[in-house]
């Protein structure tokens, strides 16, 4: 058997005492969700976390990586120099 559309229904069988609707929450429990919904919400979350304690989110540091390779990448300017986020950020701005 299978709904033709996603909704709640009063009842499963038609002698069956219904059930009131309002009283049900439709929310999904993490369990419930697939392991990609599952590790987006995490992302989501440690990503906000970040934030709230002023600290680089995933895709933050994500670029910092992507940036750091750049650095001493063959034919940078920077190649052998320390890595200085604060040029980094000074380009970034500048765009």
């Amino acid at each position: 058997m299978e709904k033709s559309m996603e909704r709640w229904w009063e009842n499963f069988l038609i002698n069956e005492k219904k059930i009131n609707l309002k009283h049900i929450q439709p929310e999904k429990s993490m369990e419930d969700l697939n392991q990609e919904e599952q590790m987006k919400i995490h992302q989501m979350m440690y990503d906000q976390r970040q934030k709230a304690m002023g600290l680089p989110t995933s895709e933050e540091q994500k670029y910092e990586d992507i940036m750091k390779q750049a650095w001493n990448a063959e034919g940078s300017p920077f190649k052998g120099q320390p890595y200085d986020p604060s040029i980094v950020q000074s380009i970034r701005k500048s765009e």
